[in-house]
């Protein structure tokens, strides 16, 4: 570089306020993070990943503007996108979905570990995340949107609890969300008779609910306690 040119860079950086020099020092940083995302060495992909996770927020923007035709980047920026979700900083239905969907997870490994006090607070964050939902899904079949996701939290839950040894709370949760979704699916039907595939969705959810309120009785040896 000619020195002159040296010189003027240098002194453009001088008059640089301290927080512009440390966005750009932080923006580098991610940039030679996500780099090291297809690195051949192994260990340097994951520790990438790790430090991206770690620096949430900063790394969100960079992460989604990426463009990439290796999977296994693809998939470790889509993790690192998930870990770092919250209901501040998630922009769209995919986006809070899949913030949910950790949530979920959470709320089984807690609930499982017999941890009631953890297991409500993520069900709280669950419920937030509900709501931010609710403001993300467009008009187009709305309720429709909201039913199908509240069946797949229900299976996933259900499933969670073929495997836990402390299923109640989380087949107590099932059940809510499968309840959810049989109620909207009935109100679907209402304004568009004869839809089977709906129908179809509908029963399956009726299904599953029927499962998890038997494996909470087997369990507790009483009913459900509506909320």
């Amino acid at each position: 570089m000619h020195p002159q040119s040296m010189g003027k860079r240098l002194l453009v950086a001088a008059f640089l306020p301290a927080p512009c020099l440390a966005l750009r020092a932080e923006e580098s940083a991610v940039q030679s993070l996500i780099a090291q995302l297809s690195d051949e060495d192994y260990e340097t992909r994951v520790a990438a990943e790790k430090q991206l996770t770690e620096l949430g927020d900063a790394a969100r923007e960079a992460l989604k503007a990426l463009q990439t035709d290796d999977p296994e980047v693809r998939v470790r920026a889509a993790r690192v996108l998930i870990a770092t979700a919250t209901c501040e900083n998630v922009a769209t239905l995919e986006e809070a979905a899949a913030l949910r969907s950790r949530l979920i997870g959470e709320f089984v490994s807690t609930a499982s570990a017999g941890d009631a006090e953890a297991g409500e607070r993520a069900r709280a964050r669950m419920e937030a995340a509900w709501k931010r939902i609710e403001e993300l899904a467009p008009a187009a079949d709305r309720n429709l949107k909201l039913a199908d996701l509240r069946l797949e939290a229900g299976v996933a839950l259900y499933g969670a609890c073929r495997w836990s040894r402390r299923s109640a709370k989380i087949a107590e949760l099932a059940h809510a969300e499968l309840g959810a979704a049989v109620d909207a699916y009935e109100d679907f039907l209402k304004s568009h008779p004869g839809r089977e595939d709906i129908e179809e969705r509908q029963q399956r959810a009726q299904q599953y609910q029927y499962g998890s309120r038997k494996m909470y009785v087997i369990e507790c040896g009483h009913e459900i306690k509506q909320r």
